[in-house]
């Protein structure tokens, strides 16, 4: 009876509560133990962080922790104040005006609209993002994607960095601006530096091609290849601009103080100290690109020999008895390893997500470092594995058949099978076409024979038998 009144008088304190919040109809929500929304509305207000989730999300109340929304559609309408970081994932996402923003915001989507003011920084990787009149950055710009357009009266008060194929510059940019792309479109006022490389791929046209089926992604027209300069355009500090093509008369109406003009060619001509073009011999280009080839080669196999001698020795006897399995087996070992990590990626992105949503900040931190740490060493091994141990497999295999038939009786002659058959490789990879369809296949078939040594040595029956 003592339990039963006291679950009965904390039943009634609770129902208390409720019924005095509805009174004073302030609409408050507390999110110590969330439930997955997809809309806060005006006068709503969370004390806490809040997940957000579904088709369309809109967002019109007050959250004063992080706030994290997923969506196809995602709107912060206006009104809205966020007290702290925002994330953001969905296809289309606008930030209205009258927004209150304080902290930073991370977006991940294909067209993104700012029209409010950022406090902090702004990180976006984006088909699309256009910056309205009044989208003041109130830190830095950080933009990978495709096309982005700053439109006037937008300020970015410290620097904007951008990796994409066009942007067009119109506001100001109180620090320096640093971009690299195909069109770069510059009206606007830049405080300090413009570091501009222009990618001179996009020449080509190739991308005008594709433009049919991306503008499904609301892609807008192509801007003119190269940096275009506008009239009214000014920069304070250097222009620091790299192409293969020369400013010409677009730095006739610019008044800089000084510009750094890097001009690349291709790797067959550089310009000497009169400025005129000198060619290089390709053959001599091609010894010189064998050369440090084989030098990356040998030094992975001075470390692969010494602590894996045994393991090269084995999996050259599969290769060569089971060429097409090994081939199999390593294509599939790439699809599983790729595919994978990145399985591994939104796991952890996701897994880190609910705790933040549960105020398990620390762990959320710890568990996303460490796992995107644990990834990206997991790629670098499987990286070098591919690029370099594959290719000694098939490598001490050839060298050592060679030795036999020139009837080599020195010393280490293992040792001496494996370099001569790593500079037989770098000899024929250097052959166009075929050398790279070579250089494919050995690796290939290096991976799977490598992958059924280490599964004849596996005692625990970790590893999965393909067979």
């Amino acid at each position: 009876m003592k339990l039963f009144q006291q679950k009965s008088f904390k039943i009634i304190s609770i129902m208390l509560i409720i019924v005095i919040l509805l009174i004073f109809k302030n609409q408050t929500i507390y999110a110590e133990n969330p439930s997955v929304e997809s809309n806060l509305g005006p006068g709503e207000e969370v004390f806490d962080d809040l997940f957000l989730q579904g088709s369309e999300v809109l967002v019109e109340g007050h959250v004063h922790g992080m706030l994290f929304a997923i969506g196809e559609k995602i709107v912060i309408q206006s009104g809205a104040q966020i007290e702290n970081d925002i994330y953001l994932l969905g296809k289309s996402i606008t930030i209205e005006d009258n927004v209150v923003v304080a902290g930073n915001l991370f977006v991940g989507g294909q067209n993104v609209v700012i029209r409010a003011p950022i406090n902090r920084n702004l990180v976006v990787a984006a088909a699309t993002l256009e910056l309205r009149p009044m989208a003041d950055i109130g830190r830095n710009l950080f933009f990978g994607g495709f096309h982005l357009n700053q439109f006037k009266v937008s300020t970015i008060m410290d620097n904007l960095y951008a990796a994409c194929y066009q942007i067009s510059v119109n506001g100001t940019i109180e620090k320096n601006l640093r971009v690299s792309a195909v069109s770069v479109q510059l009206s606007g006022d830049v405080k300090g530096n413009a570091e501009i490389a222009i990618d001179a791929s996009g020449d080509d046209e190739g991308i005008r091609i594709w433009l049919p089926y991306m503008q499904q992604l609301n892609i807008p027209d192509l801007l003119p290849t190269g940096l275009v300069v506008g009239d009214k355009a000014s920069i304070n500090g250097q222009l620091i601009y790299t192409s293969a093509k020369n400013l010409e008369e677009n730095l006739r109406n610019l008044p800089l103080q000084g510009v750094v003009e890097n001009i690349y060619d291709s790797e067959s001509s550089q310009f000497n100290a009169d400025r005129k073009v000198v060619t290089k011999n390709p053959f001599v280009l091609r010894i010189f690109r064998m050369i440090r080839q084989l030098v990356g080669l040998l030094f992975f196999a001075v470390i692969s020999w010494k602590f894996g001698k045994r393991y090269i020795s084995e999996s050259s006897q599969i290769a060569i008895s089971k060429p097409v399995n090994s081939l199999g087996v390593g294509f599939l070992s790439i699809l599983v390893v790729y595919l994978g990590a990145l399985v591994a990626l939104i796991l952890i992105c996701l897994i880190a997500i609910v705790l933040g949503v549960f105020t398990l900040n620390q762990l959320s931190s710890l568990l996303f470092f460490i796992g995107i740490a644990v990834i990206i060493l997991s790629l670098t091994v499987f990286g070098i594995l591919a690029m370099y141990v594959s290719k000694f497999v098939l490598a001490y295999w050839v060298g050592g058949f060679v030795l036999n038939k020139f009837k080599f009786g020195g010393k280490n002659k293992e040792v001496w099978s494996l370099v001569t058959g790593i500079v037989l490789y770098i000899i024929l990879s250097a052959i166009p076409v075929f050398g790279w369809i070579m250089g494919v296949l050995v690796s290939l078939i290096g991976i799977g024979a490598i992958w059924y040594t280490l599964q004849k040595h596996d005692e625990a029956g970790i590893l999965p038998d393909f067979e």
